[in-house]
């Protein structure tokens, strides 16, 4: 089921990447990478027109993840392991 579904790489990204911020951050770096990813098949799905295609969810794990770490180095006030920033966006 693993290996139909979703890639053992995609499962071991996920798992690296959750020691590296807080849940809430966690879980909006999930949204936005799923967001992206699904995107990318869209376009696939209309503009190719493929019926069977694959989704690097790892690729753009780490592609989000990347765009997250260049947020915090130029973006003093963003921290991966404090929600004050995300709440105060969210409120």
């Amino acid at each position: 089921m693993i290996d139909k579904y979703i890639g053992k790489g995609d499962l071991i990204t996920l798992m690296i990447l959750s020691f590296s911020s807080s849940c809430n951050n966690f879980i909006l770096f999930l949204l936005l990478s799923f967001l992206l990813s699904l995107i990318h098949g869209l376009v696939l799905l209309f503009l190719i027109k493929k019926k069977h295609f694959t989704i690097p969810l790892a690729g753009y794990l780490t592609a989000t993840y990347s765009l997250m770490i260049a947020l915090d180095i130029f973006s003093p006030d963003f921290d991966f392991y404090i929600d004050d920033c995300i709440l105060v966006i969210f409120s």
